[in-house]
C-alpha cells in the first residue's frame, strides 16, 4: 500500500464490526468523523488521537495543534492532552528536550493540561514519531458533525485550505520542491523562530556534551581520601559552571 491513510473503502469494512454498545458513545469510529463524542451528563467529553510521522521539524508543536485542531472541529473546546513519544536510538538529549519544551509551549498556548503519556527508545526506526491523545468538551447542542452537512450547506473559510500540508513540505521536502520548479513563485525562508532554534541548538550542543561527559566519569580511586575529595570537588565545580553556561545559553 502507499504511504498515507488507509483506503476509505477499506477503513469503512473494518470499521463495520467496530461499533460500540455502549449507549454513551454518541459518535464512535466512523470514517470522516475527526473526533468522538461521549455523554457526561450536560455536555460531551470529545475525544480523538492523530500522530506525526511525516515530519520530525517542530513535532511536539505539530502534536499538540493537530489533535487539539480535530477537537475544535467537533464544536469542542481542547483540554487534556496525551502522547506517546517513540524516539530512534541515535537520537540526543537535546533533541528530546527540545521536543518537550515544544509539546509544553503549545499545550500553554492553547491552555491544554498534559496529564500523561509514554516514552521510549524504539528498535527499528530512523526518526521521532508521536502519537497524541486530545481529549476535550462541548455543550450538548453544540457539537458539530461531519455527517451532519447537506447538500446546499455554506462552508465558510475563514484561512486557506492546504495550510497544514503546505507547512510540512515546505519544511521538509525543500530540495524536492525546488527541482519541481516552486522555488521560482515561492521562497522558502525559515521563520525568525526556526533560526534561533538552529542558532541555539548549535551552541548549547558542545556543552550538553561536555557535561555528559564529565557527568559520566568514573569517581577517582587512586591517593589519599583527601585528595580524590578535592578531584570530586574540582569535577563538580567544572559540572557546575557548565550547567550555569547551558542555562544561559538556553535563556530566550
Amino acid at each position: 500500500m502507499k504511504a498515507g491513510k488507509l483506503p476509505i473503502e477499506h477503513l469503512e469494512r473494518v470499521l463495520t464490526n467496530l461499533r460500540s454498545t455502549d449507549p454513551r458513545v454518541v459518535a464512535g469510529p466512523t470514517p470522516g468523523e475527526d473526533a468522538s463524542l461521549i455523554d457526561m451528563g450536560d455536555r460531551y467529553l470529545v475525544a480523538t488521537t492523530d500522530p506525526i510521522t511525516f515530519t520530525t521539524n517542530q513535532i511536539g508543536w505539530y502534536v499538540v495543534n493537530i489533535n487539539a485542531n480535530d477537537v475544535a472541529v467537533m464544536g469542542g473546546e481542547p483540554k487534556w492532552m496525551m502522547t506517546t513519544i517513540l524516539l530512534p536510538e541515535n537520537y540526543n538529549e537535546i533533541s528530546i528536550n527540545r521536543i518537550f519544551q515544544d509539546i509544553t509551549e503549545a499545550c500553554r498556548q492553547l491552555n491544554v493540561s498534559i496529564i500523561g503519556g509514554h516514552t521510549e527508545i524504539t528498535v527499528g526506526i530512523d526518526r521521532p514519531l508521536i502519537s497524541g491523545v486530545m481529549l476535550g468538551e462541548v455543550k450538548k447542542g453544540k457539537e458539530i458533525k461531519s455527517s451532519g452537512a447537506n447538500i446546499g450547506d455554506s462552508i465558510i473559510l475563514t484561512k486557506a485550505i492546504p495550510i497544514e500540508g503546505c507547512a510540512i513540505l515546505a519544511n521538509e521536502a525543500v530540495t524536492k520542491l525546488r527541482e519541481n520548479g516552486i522555488e521560482e513563485d515561492i521562497e522558502y525562508r525559515e521563520s525568525p523562530d526556526m533560526e534561533r532554534q538552529r542558532e541555539q541548538d548549535q551552541d548549547v550542543a558542545p556543552l550538553a556534551e561536555q557535561a555528559e561527559e564529565l557527568a559520566e566519569e568514573e569517581a577517582p580511586v587512586d591517593g589519599t581520601a583527601e585528595e580524590r575529595i578535592a578531584a570530586l570537588e574540582e569535577r563538580v565545580a567544572e559540572l557546575t559552571e557548565l550547567i550555569r553556561e547551558l542555562t544561559e545559553a538556553l535563556q530566550p
